[in-house]
């Protein structure tokens, strides 16, 4: 192996044995596959191992992974292209693999904390058991893209938040932060209770979505692919917000319908300066 294309610690160039093909298959929180994932994890701090595969023509294309892991004293190691595919089975891996520490588990609470100690009004997003790891990773690509706060799912039926979804995000779900929630009807009740307001993305609401106010702490709330919000959940919801379509097909995906909503609500508060303490002490006072 030449030493050019090599980690430039001498104790990082010999070859360590890949974890089992099972590993991966059963432990798909733990593991990241492709660029732009593996990527995002050692950019965030969450990587622990990465692994790459290709002939020293094809090396250059991962010239990036490479340094950005040796500044991160990330360990790396080469393998053969059959070992990598032992390893991520399956996967478009694009002779990328990283194995990443595990996630942080937070509360609602350390969610709008913090936001609040960097002296921003909360932002964040609720996913009401949305599945499908592509509307998913859909909705975190753009979360991440206007700085939302934090996003809370519910601790069953909803897409796992592991290589998949970080693929599908192009490696966003790295840097977001998240809660899970055992109850999101009892969630949003909580987040009201910290001074939140509720909107829900429903195409039957009575308001569109850009006639909410969204220089105020604000919880977005998002439905599952087909069903859309739960009725206890939509039931919590300050105010259910429709976008109104204006061509033919009857509706928008689940990311694509966050999205709109997201960047419409982020352009708000930057022309607002994103404060709006009077209207959170008159949402935590309300009967």
């Amino acid at each position: 192996m030449a030493k050019a294309l090599t980690h430039s610690r001498p104790r990082r160039r010999s070859r360590s044995p890949a974890p089992s093909a099972s590993t991966l298959a059963t432990s798909e929180l733990d593991w990241r596959w492709g660029i732009h994932p593996v990527k995002e994890a050692i950019r965030s701090g969450r990587a622990r191992h990465v692994w790459l595969a290709g002939s020293p023509p094809g090396r250059a294309r991962l010239a990036t992974l490479r340094k950005i892991a040796a500044q991160a004293d990330v360990p790396l190691t080469w393998v053969t292209q059959e070992e990598l595919a032992r390893l991520a089975p399956g996967r478009r891996h694009q002779n990328a693999v990283a194995r990443v520490a595990q996630r942080p588990s937070l509360t609602v609470a350390e969610l709008v904390g913090t936001a609040r100690r960097a002296g921003r009004d909360p932002l964040l997003l609720v996913l009401d058991q949305v599945q499908d790891p592509q509307n998913v990773g859909g909705i975190l690509r753009t979360a991440e893209a206007v700085a939302v706060d934090g996003v809370v799912v519910p601790e069953r039926r909803s897409a796992p938040l592991g290589g998949t979804v970080s693929r599908a995000s192009a490696g966003a779900l790295e840097h977001l932060s998240f809660a899970q929630a055992t109850s999101i009807a009892a969630t949003l009740d909580e987040l009201k209770e910290l001074g939140l307001w509720v909107y829900g993305l429903d195409p039957l609401g009575p308001n569109t979505y850009d006639e909410a106010d969204y220089r105020r702490p604000v919880a977005l709330v998002v439905g599952s692919e087909g069903p859309g919000l739960r009725r206890l959940v939509a039931a919590k919801c300050d105010m259910l917000l429709r976008l109104p379509l204006l061509g033919q097909v009857e509706s928008l995906n689940a990311a694509v319908a966050t999205s709109i909503c997201l960047y419409h609500a982020a352009q708000h508060r930057q022309q607002s300066g994103g404060r709006a303490h009077q209207q959170t002490a008159d949402h935590a006072g309300r009967a």
